[in-house]
């Protein structure tokens, strides 16, 4: 921040995978909730014009039952991750209303593209579709999705190659991540350009193309 006196600051960083989060739960929180603060402690004292924002997430809102969330929504976090999510979040606002800084949070719902991670099960479920497809493996896993993207593959009921792995399991699950994105369109003039069917379409044929180039 000393070096090159940004103007705008986007905080994405974190040890994004909830279920890895219980595993390392120090390392988790550190990076997440240390790290903001570290942000915003810096750019309050290097460059207080600087613009902050802060990527929340929906995994803030939890167990929580009263769904679809909005920002009025309450934060019942499931995990260490989210957590931690909580607290920056908060200071956000802390440092917003305590020194005047332009200091704002988005709450980020599921992203999914051909570059998703390939341990979040939406990818999971497009490379095995992919493999399967060209003979190169048998598989395992979610339900709308899972059925989506085997139709794009022209596999039939996703149910044949299916099975459930406990160990991927959280100690503590979240039942519904169901967004209310209305202030986002009101505020924003925002609207989805991606289709659900054309979302699974696009990773499953990024995924295939990936494996027919190993073969």
């Amino acid at each position: 921040v000393n070096k090159y006196r940004p103007d705008e600051i986007y905080n994405l960083a974190a040890q994004s995978h909830v279920r890895v989060s219980f595993d390392i739960p120090e390392n988790t929180v550190d990076g997440i909730a240390m790290g903001t603060l570290r942000i915003l402690n810096a750019a309050k004292e290097i460059v207080p014009e600087c613009r902050f924002y802060q990527a929340s997430s929906s995994e803030m809102y939890g167990d929580n039952p009263n769904y679809p969330f909005n920002e009025e929504s309450r934060l019942m976090p499931a995990s260490p991750y989210a957590c931690a999510k909580v607290f920056a979040h908060n200071l956000v606002r802390n440092y917003r209303m305590s020194y005047n800084q332009y200091a704002c949070s988005g709450i980020l719902f599921n992203h999914e593209s051909p570059r998703r991670g390939e341990t979040f099960v939406t990818r999971k479920i497009t490379m095995a579709a992919a493999r399967i497809k060209l003979g190169l493996q048998d598989t395992h896993s979610v339900k709308e999705f899972l059925d989506a993207v085997f139709d794009q593959a022209g596999l039939g009921n996703a149910d044949k190659y299916v099975e459930i792995d406990e160990r991927l399991f959280r100690p503590q699950e979240v039942p519904y991540l169901l967004g209310d994105a209305s202030r986002a369109k009101e505020k924003l003039g925002w609207e989805p350009e991606v289709t659900f069917e054309g979302l699974a379409k696009m990773m499953f044929e990024a995924d295939l193309e990936y494996f027919k180039r190993q073969i």
